[in-house]
């Protein structure tokens, strides 16, 4: 067994503990958008919403204390000024909210309240549902409150006793333990990535087994997963998958990530890009599987899925043994193009289904309609994870503002040139995996004094030592080469490990050198 933990990130924040209580106290924090100012320093946030309180209550005591004051005319004050009161706390509420979330997006910390999967769209969405909700009960509960008191007053001809005309405090108390008991329940729903589980919108989540659960059956599948058994599921750093009858030159397991849907994505790839269609690419792709490569990442730029599916199909291995990624080319992109593109790769591969679907470059002006489209097939079941390639941090802090579900990887320039620390952490913290593309700095690997000495002293060589250093820094690699022998020497890197001290040689080694385009100058702006 080979242990890939050293660097893998913690899905459960400091604090994190999803029980009932718990998600109480931190989503009924968001239905007093005061406290949220308070602890912000957000004054503009606690002026606006405890000034039209204090207005609101100096205006029903006045009228409550004039005792000509008609009571409809007293509870239609009372009403009107809820109304008012939850008009302005719901945009304070939203203000709370944009000021927390950008705080958090900027590193400040999410206070170990909102899950790192939760996307902006998912929390402002219920932040507003909250709020609505909220002011219709409070509202209604005034209204009810006012029409009891009023019946109970014209009965008893003003001398009821006090007991029976409190219909308004009890209809508040009753309204505030109900908005408290559905925050609590809608917590629980938001709170699923830490149980393993996909949150949706509509409140749908996705299961472990990838079933899609609503409403109240989504919410007793949540509690039903302990705390302890969802953390120590989300701390594996691998799982193994046993291949039915490997070929004999093959390992007997495939080692692989889980991605945040539970779905998992074996470590090692094989690329194919520039591999041009037709025998020599088939040929390849065959010499992989007797090497033990179970997954293959295509494009349809590339031009070679067709070939991957003879190779696949003439090898005589299972669909479902192997891992297929594709991705949707820029003049693609947009939502209905990006459906057809999506067939019309189903369509080369001869498959009914991808493993992954990514998109292949930012392009600004269609990405939000591509990535609902790869919403829409995620959730239609004909892929079973999606995800961004040559993503910057820039274009996944504007697709997460809009995205309901978040990307699951994000392929990536990676290798000893080339750390991209930053990104990567910013990728781990919101639950994506990272897929490193020219792993082997296409061949410069063999030109660093560095990555020989290593080598040397593993009996291993260069590039076999820069695909461990990605592995053991929990990256999937897709090396890519058509040579029989390359293939099977990148395949031979879970027989020995990297010392700290040889990591850390590595990792010294960056010089933020691409070996291929810059993803802001390249395509952020074209398509």
């Amino acid at each position: 067994m080979i242990e890939l933990n050293t660097y893998l990130p913690r899905p459960f924040g400091k604090g994190e503990r999803p029980d009932r209580l718990l998600d109480f106290f931190n989503w009924g924090a968001f239905a007093l958008p005061e406290i949220w100012g308070i602890w912000h320093g957000c004054w503009m946030i606690v002026l606006a919403s405890t000034s039209t309180y204090l207005v609101s209550l100096f205006v029903l005591v006045e009228l409550g204390s004039d005792g000509g004051t008609s009571p409809i005319v007293y509870y239609g004050f009372l009403a009107l000024a809820q109304l008012v009161q939850g008009v302005v706390r719901l945009w304070a509420g939203m203000k709370a909210n944009h000021f927390y979330w950008n705080r958090m997006a900027k590193g400040r910390g999410n206070f170990g309240l909102v899950p790192k999967e939760i996307t902006f769209k998912q929390f402002f969405a219920k932040q507003r549902q909250w709020a609505l909700v909220g002011m219709i009960v409070m509202l209604s509960a005034t209204l009810f409150g006012g029409a009891w008191n009023f019946t109970v007053m014209e009965a008893s001809g003003g001398q009821s006793d006090a007991f029976l005309s409190t219909g308004q405090d009890l209809a508040w108390a009753l309204a505030f333990l109900a908005s408290a008991y559905y925050i609590a329940l809608q917590g629980t729903l938001l709170m699923a990535p830490q149980r393993g589980f996909i949150y949706l919108t509509n409140d749908r989540v996705v299961s472990v087994d990838g079933k899609i659960l609503e409403g109240k059956q989504a919410i007793t599948a949540l509690n039903a997963t302990s705390h302890t058994e969802a953390k120590r599921e989300s701390e594996a750093t691998y799982v193994q998958v046993n291949q039915p009858e490997p070929p004999s030159s093959a390992d007997d397991e495939v080692y692989a990530f889980p991605l945040a849907n539970g779905q998992i994505l074996p470590v090692l790839g094989m690329g194919t890009y520039k591999m041009e269609p037709g025998s020599a690419t088939t040929l390849a792709i065959k010499y992989a599987l007797d090497a033990g490569y179970r997954s293959f990442d295509t494009a349809a730029f590339y031009k070679n899925e067709q070939s991957i599916a003879q190779a696949i199909k003439q090898y005589g291995i299972s669909r479902d043994d192997v891992f297929i990624t594709s991705k949707v080319w820029n003049i693609d992109q947009g939502y209905v193009n990006t459906i057809r593109a999506f067939e019309k790769s189903l369509t080369e591969l001869e498959t009914d289904h991808l493993d992954m679907y990514l998109i292949h470059w930012p392009i600004e002006k269609t990405m939000r309609s591509t990535w609902r489209a790869l919403e829409h097939l995620y959730q239609a079941g004909k892929v079973r994870a999606i995800g961004v390639c040559n993503f910057e941090v820039a274009h996944l802090d504007q697709l997460l503002m809009h995205a309901e579900i978040a990307p699951m990887v994000n392929q990536i320039e990676l290798h000893p040139r080339f750390t991209r620390e930053e990104l990567v952490l910013f990728c781990w913290n919101h639950g994506m995996l990272v897929q490193s593309w020219a792993p082997l700095i296409r061949g410069a690997v063999t030109v660093i004094p560095e990555l020989a000495r290593i080598a040397r002293a593993h009996g291993k060589t260069e590039a076999q030592v820069a695909l461990r250093w990605g592995v053991q820094h929990n990256f999937a690699v897709i090396p890519k080469s058509t040579n029989p022998q390359r293939i099977i020497e990148n395949a031979q890197i879970f027989d020995f490990q990297l010392t700290s001290k040889e990591m850390s040689i590595i990792d010294s080694l960056n010089r933020d050198m691409r070996v291929g385009p810059d993803p802001a100058e390249y395509s952020w702006h074209s398509g």
